[in-house]
């Protein structure tokens, strides 16, 4: 018997998803699944724009300290910035850190969604906000492919989320549920839309409050069967709020007084508070923030190696990218009444460095921020007497730039480390008995692995489960995850090579990202366009200044899909329109780690004559180049139908 899944809603709101399953679908394991000491619960926590530091040298990128507890590195005893990252340090306990992962795609909406539902092929590739509203997206279809959320609530885990969700556009009074999570109604709306009482430094305050929440009353009533719970926060994402409207005098706008411009201090100082907010507008709920308690330093980072990188030999969409998202950017805080906004930041002479580097430091300081609220929920969870039968899973949906490869900001249009080489760590005693040793794991792996790889863990039946999804779904069949399966390797059973569902040794983990971030979606309200028509009078002025930027967005091809090996990593980049011909990049990150040198000729794809890679002939670089090509060609086909 088929049922859609609001009937699904309705008929377990009446019943328990045990009873009702068992019904539907006649299996009689169920109940069993909902014993006490079963089933692990698992506890998700999701930060957004978080990367892992980039391989740069010591007094490059983020400080030697921030190096070592942001990528889940050894702490050196002297390390001056222990104080401010208690959250971050607690995940160390009973640790597997996942060492080369990547980012499934980018931005925020088509990553989270490859995270929730371990599908590439969701048909969600956009993300809302610049000229695209959210009638402009195809958000993903409650009646579609199955969330994680889905997936546990079928194995009769309860599965509330809390926080930033930025996958669909729910309202009351369903919200969640039929993406198969509750309680999220105390966390509408998404913190993605607004003002700035939605930004991170305000929204993740009530996010963690509903985190503890939770994790105190389960504390108290354990026998209420297994759950998988998902706390996930904004920051350091409020990195977009610099320098406006952070700094901002008109309280009802910014965050704290705008004194001077650039905004100094970068860092809010030891004491400081925010402006008072009503969060959210018409809730009575008045916020104001401690900014700073611990005084969380400003001098915490550098300008990266290739800040200044011509990007002559990159694919062109780059260079387009570097200069008009700020364009863009500054045309809608233009309109919104902001002075004269400071994007990008390349344009602005002598205080260029100064820009891209207050940029950076409060990009650190949102980690900062991250950590207040990550601090309490893993708190609360040791208090609770829970922690020994849960799974902590840790990560992010995306990096970003900070100023690398010729000042980029954000993470659009590439596949560098700092936009997809992301944290993932898995915190519990029942992964790791070695309270304060780090196990790692080598080799690539994906958020497109999380989904089974949480299944996995939680050592449910993929299968099982499968029949039962397929008749709350009505559909013929639930499509199998193309993602691996990562928890024997992280139970410690299994090292080594990693196998795909197909069985077969995998060389590599696949990115893509379509989201064109400087187009105008298809709606064209009115501000939108006001809003696009300034963009492309910028573009116009920019390139009348001696700028070799192409007319209108950011220029074909500029669609990125990618493979990344762990030593080494292809790119190719496609115009939807079949209009401009593909562009490549090829990089040895043994040899160049910070992507520096394209080895082949971005219009051709072909192995350059100027580079060489230490240990290999030419022919033999040229041998790899071909045999990466094909296998990218073979998971383009694979995971999203394209042929190159």
């Amino acid at each position: 018997m088929m049922i859609s899944r609001k009937e699904f809603l309705k008929v377990s709101a009446m019943m328990s998803a045990s009873a009702f399953l068992s019904r539907y679908v006649g299996i009689d394991k169920v109940l069993a699944m909902n014993a006490k000491g079963s089933h692990p619960n698992i506890l998700l926590l999701l930060v957004d724009q978080q990367r892992i530091p980039p391989a740069y040298g010591p007094d490059e990128g983020e400080a030697q300290g921030l190096k070592e507890i942001l990528g889940f590195r050894p702490i050196s005893p002297d390390n001056p910035f222990i104080q401010f990252f208690p959250g971050y340090l607690r995940l160390r306990q009973n640790a597997v850190v996942l060492r080369t992962h990547y980012t499934a795609s980018a931005a925020c909406v088509p990553s989270r969604t490859c995270i929730m539902t371990g599908s590439y092929s969701t048909g969600v590739e956009q993300t809302d906000g610049g000229f695209k509203s959210a009638e402009d997206v195809p958000w993903l279809d409650p009646e579609g492919t199955p969330t994680i959320g889905d997936w546990f609530q079928a194995a009769g885990y309860y599965t509330p989320y809390y926080g930033k969700w930025h996958v669909s556009y729910p309202e009351g009074p369903e919200y969640l549920e039929p993406w198969g999570f509750k309680e999220w109604d105390k966390s509408y709306p998404d913190a993605h839309v607004g003002g700035t009482w939605n930004l991170g430094v305000y929204r993740d305050i009530g996010c963690a409050d509903d985190v503890v929440e939770f994790l105190n009353g389960r504390a108290k009533d354990p026998a209420n069967g297994p759950w998988f719970a998902v706390g996930s926060v904004v920051n350091p994402h409020d990195n977009h709020s610099w320098p406006v409207p952070w700094h901002f005098s008109d309280p009802e706008v910014g965050v704290v007084p705008l004194n001077t411009y650039p905004p100094s201090p970068i860092v809010p100082p030891l004491g400081m508070q925010s402006y008072e907010k009503e969060v959210p507008p018409d809730s009575g709920n008045f916020v104001r923030v401690d900014l700073n308690p611990a005084g969380f330093p400003e001098d915490n980072c550098s300008l990266p190696p290739t800040y200044a990188e011509s990007l002559n030999d990159k694919p062109r969409c780059q260079y387009d990218y570097s200069l008009k998202w700020g364009l863009s950017e500054k045309a809608i805080k233009q309109k919104d009444g902001f002075p004269d906004s400071a994007y990008p930041f390349q344009l602005q002479g002598e205080l260029a460095t100064v820009w891209s580097l207050g940029y950076n430091r409060f990009y650190e300081y949102c980690h900062y921020l991250a950590d207040l609220q990550l601090s309490q929920i893993l708190q609360a969870l040791d208090d609770s007497d829970l922690a020994e039968n849960t799974i902590v899973v840790f990560l992010s949906d995306h990096g970003e730039m900070a100023g690398a490869h010729g000042g980029m900001i954000q993470k659009w249009h590439n596949a560098y480390e700092e936009t997809i080489r992301v944290p993932m760590v898995i915190s519990s005693p029942l992964v790791n008995k070695r309270k304060w040793r780090m196990r790692h794991i080598l080799q690539p792996t994906s958020s497109i692995d999380l989904a089974p790889t949480l299944l996995g863990l939680a050592g449910l039946d993929v299968e099982e489960l499968r029949a039962k999804l397929e008749a709350v779904h009505g559909q013929s069949n639930v499509a199998a995850f193309v993602g691996a399966d990562l928890s024997s390797h992280i139970m410690g059973e299994r090292e080594g090579v990693i196998r795909g569902p197909d069985g077969r040794p995998r060389t590599g983990v696949f990115f893509f990202s379509n989201d064109a971030v400087t187009e105008l979606g298809h709606t064209q309200h009115d501000d939108m366009y006001e809003d696009y028509e300034r963009f492309l009078e910028l573009v116009n002025e920019t390139r009348a200044n001696g700028y070799p930027l192409a007319e209108g967005p950011v220029r074909q091809p500029n669609h990125v899909r990618a493979l990344c090996t762990g030593d080494w990593k292809i790119v190719h980049y496609v115009d939807p329109n079949e209009v401009e011909p593909d562009e490549w990049e090829l990089y040895c990150l043994t040899a160049d780690p910070i992507e520096a040198i394209n080895l082949v000729d971005f219009r051709t794809g072909e192995v350059r004559d100027d580079v060489t890679v230490p240990g290999l002939t030419k022919n033999q670089l040229e041998r790899k180049n071909r045999q990466l090509k094909e296998e990218l060609a073979r998971q383009e086909a694979a995971m999203l139908g394209e042929s190159s």
